[in-house]
């Protein structure tokens, strides 16, 4: 794996969902979506480990699971389908936004990833240029 799969999806990396719900002094939710095994594995040792009080109900799924379809019932009894991000997190996650598919071709960078804005300036990286 190179730098630029940290930023723009390369299908042959493989790719995590983080969530955990933070529980110290301002208590949210955090969703990670896009990580590399590597960011993964930096947060749980330099955050997570360091402060096991502050976090709880840590889950960590591959983004491609998040992607499969499944079908579920809605409030009137009909099968409906959704993506099992959706199904986890709700409509905000959802693997069918315009937002997430443009990520999944290349035509957006991860860019609210800490570094985006050097690394895009570093390697010209404009995300303009992929825009339909």
């Amino acid at each position: 794996m190179n730098l630029n799969d940290r930023y723009v999806y390369n299908p042959n990396i493989e790719y995590f969902f983080l969530s955990v719900r933070y529980v110290g002094i301002c208590p949210a939710w955090i969703r990670r979506p896009f990580l590399t095994k590597t960011e993964i594995d930096n947060f749980i040792e330099f955050e997570y480990e360091k402060n096991p009080k502050e976090y709880a109900d840590l889950s960590i799924y591959p983004e491609s699971l998040l992607r499969d379809l499944i079908h579920v019932k809605n409030e009137n009894g009909d099968l409906v389908e959704v993506d099992i991000r959706s199904w986890l997190f709700d409509n905000r996650y959802s693997s069918r936004t315009d937002y997430h598919e443009k990520i999944l071709q290349g035509k957006l960078g991860i860019g609210y990833k800490s570094g985006f804005d050097e690394w895009a300036k570093k390697t010209g990286f404009k995300e303009s240029e992929f825009a339909e």
